[in-house]
């Protein structure tokens, strides 16, 4: 399978947005590119979004698949925002998704992916996959621990939603298995927590955790 990444013509200081839906709403990196030049990669499984993305001409590389050292291929749920794997998307979330209608998308390593551009140092990562956060991060373990890829500020989505409500334990829970895999690959410290404007920012509550390299 030939990896095909569109590529920007400049290079500035380098975000990763995964999740990068149509690349204009929610994004966490379009201030950062058109306010302070910054360049970077968008990572979108969905291929309707990916051609939305391509409209906006964004100064970064576009990548149009997921991520995973598991998988060639994947069964993802096309559903706009609410879209994710398959096989990680759960009861509460599948509350959500507004179809069940399932394409075949491909899949990547990361190391690949970003050897393909030749980027290593990653300024900030924001990281909202709809419950595959942890399969993203343990695909690039051991390259985090040993410096092959450096990430300076991690931004992941936690919040389990069913439509109606956070379900919070659900949410702690995923909360507590990201701060364990930092705490398991050293060198990162828990920075914040980030919600919307009259959303609480405790533990299980918020939307997003910062992660900021020591």
């Amino acid at each position: 399978m030939k990896l095909c990444i569109k590529s920007p013509e400049r290079k500035m200081d380098f975000f990763v947005e995964m999740g990068a839906y149509n690349g204009e709403e929610f994004s966490n990196t379009l201030w950062l590119e058109r306010k302070h030049n910054w360049t970077g990669l968008l990572i979108e499984a969905n291929p309707d979004l990916c051609r939305q993305i391509d409209l906006l001409k964004r100064q970064a590389w576009r990548l149009c698949a997921c991520i995973s050292n598991n998988f060639k291929q994947t069964e993802f749920i096309q559903s706009g925002a609410i879209g994710g794997m398959a096989s990680e998307l759960d009861n509460d979330q599948m509350k959500t998704v507004e179809t069940n209608q399932t394409i075949s998308v491909p899949c990547f390593n990361m190391i690949e992916v970003m050897d393909k551009i030749g980027v290593q140092h990653i300024d900030y990562f924001s990281l909202d996959v709809e419950g595959s956060e942890l399969i993203v991060l343990d695909s690039i373990r051991n390259e985090l621990i040993s410096g092959k890829i450096v990430v300076n500020i991690w931004s992941i989505e936690y919040r389990t939603w069913d439509g109606k409500q956070n379900i919070i334990n659900k949410s702690f829970q995923k909360l507590k298995n990201l701060r364990d895999f930092f705490e398991n690959i050293g060198g990162y410290v828990e920075h914040s927590q980030l919600n919307n404007e009259d959303g609480e920012n405790r533990d299980g509550m918020a939307l997003d955790v910062v992660f900021v390299r020591t």
